[in-house]
C-alpha cells in the first residue's frame, strides 16, 4: 500500500500510536513523492488515506503538496503582477496589488488555487468595505487574475479543473449635477476674470477640460512643456500611461496656448506646463478655483469634472452621434458613457408631444403656477438624472 507514517524526530516508521522513543514528536507522512510534516496522528492518518484514494483514482498531483508549488496563491500573485505591469499604468497596477493582497488575507497566501471556488470568492467580495462599485472593481480584478492563471497553467497543471464562477455584483452609478453650455461659459468667464492676471494657465487648464472631454484633470496636471506639440497640433499625455495618448487640438487653441506660454520665460522641456510660482498645480487647485467662480455667479453643487467633461458631453449630444462622441471622450465602457449621453429632456418632450393623444372634449385643466421660490429651486438643481 502506498505511503507510511514516520516519527518526525528519529525517522522510524510508526504504524500505530506515537513513536515509543519520542512520544511528543511530530509525524512525517511520505506518500506519492510527497513528504509532509503533521502535528497529530489523526491528521496524519487522514492525509495518508486521502492521498491513497487520490492515487487510486489517478488524480494525485504531488506538486500541489510541495512547498515550491507554483499554484499557491502567493506564488501566482508574484508572477502575475509584474506581467500585468507591462500592460497597465502604475495606478492600475497598484489597484491590482491592493485587490489581490486583500484576497490573500481572506483565503490564505499558501492556499492552492484549486481550492478556491465560487463560495470563497463570493464571501470575500461581499465582505469588502465600500460601495457596490468598489466591490465590482475588486471582483473584476480578481476575474482577470483567475483568467490569466487558467490561460497560463490550464494546459498542464490545471488540466481538467474548471475555472470557478464569479458572483454578480450590482451597483448604481450616481449622477452628478451638470450645467448647460451657457452656464459653463458664464463660469469660465468669471474664472477668467478672477485668475487671468494672477496666472492665466489656471483659466487655460479649465478651458481645455471643457473643450476636450478626453483630457482628465489628473492627466492635464501631468503635461510637460515638451508634451505641448503645438506645431503638429497635438497635446501628448504620458503621465500614468503605458502608451502616450495624443489629443488633436484646434489651430486657434494651439495659438492660444502659445500666446499664454510666451507671456512668461520659456520653461525647460521637463517642467510641468501647468504650474505656478515654479511648482506644478496641486491636485485641488483647479477644483478650488472652479468652485470659487461658481459661487460668484450663484451656482452650487457642480464639481469641476461634471461642470466640464459631463456638461460638454451632454451639449455635444445635439450635434453628433453616440459613437463619435464616445471616441472624443476616451471612455471605453458604455456604462460610464451612457450616464451623460442622451440625457436631453427636450428631445424626449418632442417624442412625448408626438405620442400624446387628444384630450376628451370638455376636459379642462386648471393652470398651476408654482411659487417663485420653488421654481427657482428647481432651476438651480440642474440635475437631469431623474
Amino acid at each position: 500500500m502506498q505511503g507510511s507514517i514516520y516519527c518526525g524526530k528519529c525517522g522510524k516508521r510508526v504504524d500505530e500510536g506515537n513513536c515509543p522513543q519520542h512520544p511528543r514528536a511530530r509525524f512525517r507522512v511520505r506518500v506519492g513523492g510527497v513528504m509532509r510534516r503533521i502535528r497529530s496522528r489523526e491528521e496524519a492518518e487522514r492525509f495518508l488515506n486521502y492521498a491513497r484514494h487520490m492515487i487510486d483514482e489517478a488524480t494525485w498531483t504531488p506538486e500541489d503538496y510541495k512547498r515550491a508549488n507554483p499554484l499557491l496563491v502567493d506564488a501566482l500573485v508574484k508572477e502575475f503582477l509584474p506581467l500585468k505591469g507591462q500592460t497597465v499604468s502604475a495606478h492600475t497596477l497598484g489597484c491590482y496589488d491592493r485587490w489581490l493582497t486583500a484576497a490573500m488575507r481572506s483565503w490564505g497566501a499558501r492556499t492552492n488555487i484549486k481550492d478556491i471556488g465560487y463560495r470563497e470568492i463570493e464571501k470575500h467580495v461581499l465582505a469588502l468595505k465600500g460601495s457596490g462599485k468598489t466591490r465590482a472593481n475588486a471582483k473584476n480584478g480578481l476575474h482577470h487574475f483567475f483568467s490569466w492563471v487558467w490561460k497560463a497553467y490550464g494546459r498542464d497543471r490545471l488540466q481538467g479543473v474548471l475555472m470557478p464562477d464569479f458572483p454578480e455584483v450590482s451597483f448604481n452609478l450616481a449622477f452628478r449635477d451638470t450645467l448647460t453650455k451657457e452656464e459653463q461659459q458664464t463660469v469660465l468667464d468669471e474664472l477668467h476674470r478672477q485668475t487671468w492676471d494672477r496666472n492665466p494657465r489656471i483659466w487655460l487648464a479649465v478651458f481645455l477640460l471643457a473643450t476636450y472631454p478626453s483630457i482628465r484633470p489628473k492627466e492635464l496636471r501631468g503635461i510637460l512643456e515638451e508634451d505641448m506639440l503645438l506645431e503638429q497640433g497635438f497635446i501628448r499625455i504620458r503621465d500614468g500611461k503605458v502608451e502616450p495618448k495624443l489629443i488633436p487640438i484646434l489651430e486657434e487653441d494651439a495659438a492660444l496656448i502659445r500666446e499664454i506660454r510666451d507671456r512668461a520665460p520659456r520653461g525647460l522641456p521637463a517642467l510641468h506646463f501647468f504650474r505656478g510660482c515654479g511648482r506644478p498645480f496641486g491636485h485641488s487647485l483647479l477644483y478650488r478655483c472652479w468652485k470659487r467662480a461658481c459661487a460668484t455667479v450663484g451656482i452650487e453643487g457642480v464639481c469641476l469634472y461634471a461642470g466640464t467633461k459631463h456638461t460638454t458631453v451632454m451639449a455635444l449630444d445635439e450635434h453628433f452621434g453616440e459613437k463619435e462622441i464616445q471616441r472624443s471622450t476616451g471612455v471605453s465602457t458604455n456604462k460610464a458613457f451612457q450616464r451623460y449621453y442622451g440625457k436631453k429632456p427636450d428631445r424626449l418632450r418632442k417624442v412625448y408631444r408626438r405620442a400624446r393623444p387628444q384630450t376628451a372634449p370638455g376636459t379642462q385643466v386648471e393652470h398651476y403656477s408654482a411659487p417663485v421660490q420653488v421654481t427657482q429651486a428647481l432651476e438651480n438643481k440642474r440635475f437631469l438624472g431623474n
